[in-house]
Formats: structure tokens, sequence, C-alpha cells
């Protein structure tokens, strides 16, 4: 399903990612382990397309996804959580939820009562501005607004 192949980047002449190979199946995962400054970041921003790559491939679904920009990634159901959450803190938690599947052109059914079902303080807190949850609360929005896009893979 996702396969990385001799993938190197970095940060203009910085090299932090040398000949990444990994291949992952359906219903698979992967944890990424390291300490600060090991690239676990560079490579999320390299799969998610905000970073380009300097060599190598990354494949999805044997398609050649390596150039597609972040846009085009997420339209091939390549979702990504980042660290500090990326909610939109001034819209309410249920824009939040509703933007997760806003690029998404084939959405075969609406995940809402599935986000709900892991997350069930979401459902009482539709209306509330999202800047306003506590940090577990803006993570598990984060984490529905990926549901939403009914992703084949989530970074």
């Amino acid at each position: 399903m996702l396969s990385i192949e001799n993938v190197s980047s970095g940060y203009g002449k910085i090299g932090v990612l040398s000949e990444i190979n990994i291949r992952l199946e359906e219903n698979s995962i992967l944890g990424v382990l390291g300490r600060n400054g090991m690239g676990k970041s560079t490579l999320i921003k390299v799969l998610s397309g905000l970073l380009p790559c300097h060599s190598g491939k990354i494949f999805l679904d044997n398609e050649d996804i390596t150039n597609y920009p972040p846009h085009l990634r997420a339209q091939k159901k390549i979702s990504t959580i980042v660290q500090g959450r990326g909610i939109f803190p001034r819209l309410q938690v249920i824009e939040n939820l509703m933007l997760g599947k806003l690029l998404q052109t084939t959405v075969k059914k609406d995940r809402l009562d599935e986000v709900f079902g892991y997350f069930p303080i979401l459902s009482e807190r539709t209306n509330q501005v999202a800047g306003t949850l506590s940090g577990g609360e803006q993570q598990m929005l984060a984490i529905g607004r990926a549901i939403m896009s009914d992703p084949k893979s989530c970074f």
C-alpha cells in the first residue's frame, strides 16, 4: 500500500533522512521512535508533501506520489495528525470535524458517528470553540478530523 524507496530529504543543504526504505501493507501499523532531532517529523513532512524528497520515491497503491503537493496527497486519502494538534482554534468542534472531509471526493460514508464512538466527549462539545478544549480534547479533535477524511494512510 505505502512504499518509501531510498528517500533522502532535509532542510536546504542539511540532510536529515538518508535512503529511508519502508513498506507498509494495508491495515499495518508502523511506529517511528527516536530522540529529538532524529528525523521523525521530517519523515512525516516528506510523506505529507510538506517537504520535498531530495532523492528516492514514494508510492501509494503503486502510484508514484513523490512530487504530489499536500492537497493531492490528501485527496489520495493520506492524513496527517501533527504534534501541535493543528486544529482550527476559532472554529467550533463540529466545523473542525467537517473540514476533515473537505478535500475528499470519494468519501463513502459520514464517519461522524465513528469519531463520536471513539471520543464521546466531542459529541457533547460540538458547538464549543475548539481552542477552549483541553489539550487532550484538542488531540482527540485532531485525530477525529483525520478519521473524517476516511484515510488509507494516517501519519
